[in-house]
């Protein structure tokens, strides 16, 4: 499986942020996608995530994504990506605050790993 295609600050929001920092403010969650797309296990890349993140079941969080990948949160203003991670019609969405959205060919997923 070739290596996903990572974009950094897609918008670009954080401007003034290196990629290092971009990467550093997704914690854990970088390594655990990006293995993901390495490995391709026979897993959802949602199911990977839950099951290395060991803390049992995500919780959605209610909110959507917008055609920019933003997230919109009722009441809140849009939270912009640090960055994309994505292989054919699979991606993760890395958000500050450990918020993060699995966009799969079946569905879209958001949550928070902290």
């Amino acid at each position: 499986m070739p290596m996903p295609t990572i974009t950094f600050d897609p918008y670009p929001y954080y401007k003034e942020a290196p990629r290092e920092k971009l990467i550093e403010a997704t914690g854990l969650l970088f390594p655990w996608a990006l293995n993901w797309f390495v490995e391709q296990p026979p897993v959802s890349l949602k199911d990977h995530m839950e099951e290395v993140y060991g803390f049992g079941p995500l919780y959605p969080m209610g909110g959507e994504l917008d055609k920019h990948k933003r997230f919109i949160y009722p009441g809140d203003e849009p939270m912009y990506p640090l960055l994309t991670m994505c292989n054919g019609n699979t991606c993760a969405v890395f958000y500050l605050h450990g918020i993060i959205a699995f966009i799969e060919p079946e569905s879209t997923f958001i949550t928070r790993m902290d």
